[in-house]
């Protein structure tokens, strides 16, 4: 929210970061880190300007921005003086990228009433599609009902019963053609066993 880490990282950055463990191995002086900072509640980026060794087996880091024409003050209040130590506990992460447009996206979408419409439009999209299809299909549905009512009225066969007296007669017709076949096959057997003899 400050701008303590200008021109390196601008207020309103979004942040890409490794996780590092609390045994702290991994970071080395100059990194820049984000840790809490119990004192006043806050996640706080800076640079690692110190570590030092304390009794107990843990560090303390010594953190600083690296703006210092910086008032200490963000847009949630002032941060109190711009020197810290942090027990190495509250260590978050080491700072690897950073990217202005993306932080101005996710503040942009993170906003309540950004949030329900980036939701709702595509759900009101998918709900109004999906009444729009039951309603064709309800009145598609009403139609084949009326036109089989209009059928049964008219003494009309159903559809159901024109298909299968459909089928039936096409298998009535095949039946007729192969008795055909095997009338002239049995013809023509007979006219060669008598043309033989």
């Amino acid at each position: 929210p400050s701008s303590s880490m200008e021109t390196l990282i601008s207020p309103g950055d979004r942040l890409f970061g490794n996780r590092l463990t609390y045994k702290f191995k991994d970071p080395e002086r100059f990194d820049i880190i984000t840790f809490y900072r119990p004192a006043d509640d806050k996640i706080v980026t800076h640079r690692l300007v110190g570590i030092s060794t304390n009794e107990d087996g843990s560090y303390t880091l010594e953190c600083f921005g690296d703006n210092m024409e910086a008032s200490s003050c963000g847009t949630s209040g002032c941060e109190g003086k711009p020197h810290d130590f942090i027990n190495s506990k509250y260590l978050i992460g080491k700072v690897v990228k950073n990217s202005y447009p993306l932080g101005v996206v996710y503040s942009f979408i993170s906003k309540p009433l950004v949030s329900f419409l980036l939701i709702m439009i595509p759900g009101g999209y998918v709900l109004i599609v999906s009444i729009i299809d039951f309603i064709k299909k309800a009145r598609l549905l009403h139609v084949e009902n009326e036109m089989e009512k209009k059928r049964k009225e008219d003494g009309l066969e159903t559809h159901e019963e024109e298909m299968e007296r459909l089928k039936q007669e096409m298998k009535n017709q095949i039946l007729e053609e192969l008795k055909k076949e095997n009338k002239e096959e049995k013809v023509n057997d007979k006219e060669e066993r008598t043309g033989d003899e």
